[in-house]
């Protein structure tokens, strides 16, 4: 995946994490195929990465209580089309 597309993927994750701050728990949904640095699934099958880092940033900068989320493994043939 091109670095365009996950950023386009990141600047709408976090679009509706803002449009979501009256929410009691906000989702930030990430693609489930690994894209290092970006996202890239541990052991545990949890997600860690640049993408996840400035999430749980801006979560916390908010004070808002966020939650990652995995998207949809058909995402990347959605993105492919852009």
């Amino acid at each position: 995946m091109s670095l365009k597309k996950v950023m386009i993927l990141s600047c709408v994750s976090l679009g509706l994490l803002v449009s979501q701050a009256n929410a009691s728990s906000i989702k930030v949904g990430i693609a489930t195929e690994a894209y290092p640095p970006f996202s890239v699934p541990n052991a545990e099958g949890n997600y860690t990465g640049w993408e996840i880092d400035i999430a749980n940033a801006i979560c916390e900068q908010a004070k808002l209580d966020c939650e990652i989320v995995r998207l949809s493994p058909h995402l990347g043939t959605v993105l492919s089309l852009l």
